[in-house]
């Protein structure tokens, strides 16, 4: 008799936010699982993985560089370390969205937790924070 009229309006927002948390943890999870694939092949593979052949080719000479004080030369394992350096920069941006896919997702679930995220940090700098 006295029904409210959001009421399945509200339902069916509730379910939206519950399936798109899980579309973005599960988009999380794939991108995460390739960044510990790559990262994974880096370490255990004796060959080098295809993103590191495309920043340095196995086939290249030791690296040049003219500076006004004369001819540098780097040598061929110091050019590949500089490789892997740079790769693991490139593979910072897809975890920074990882992260981001996840953070979104739990807001999405509970949308009082940057609230509560605040005050857990706070609590943590309370504690941490040097006694004077």
């Amino acid at each position: 008799m006295f029904e409210d009229p959001s009421q399945p309006m509200q339902s069916s927002i509730s379910t939206a936010r519950i399936i798109l948390a899980v579309i973005l943890f599960a988009l999380a999870v794939v991108l995460g699982v390739w960044v510990l694939t790559i990262v994974n092949e880096t370490i255990t593979d004796t060959k080098h993985p295809a993103m590191l052949q495309k920043i340095c080719p196995e086939d290249t000479k030791p690296f040049d560089i003219n500076t006004p004080a004369g001819r540098f030369e780097l040598p061929k394992p110091a050019f590949t370390a500089l490789a892997y350096f740079v790769l693991y920069l490139f593979l910072i941006i897809p975890m920074s969205i990882t992260l981001v896919l996840i953070k979104g997702g739990v807001s999405l679930l509970s949308p009082d937790s940057t609230r509560q995220m605040r005050q857990l940090i706070d609590a943590i700098r309370r504690n941490i924070a040097p006694k004077q």
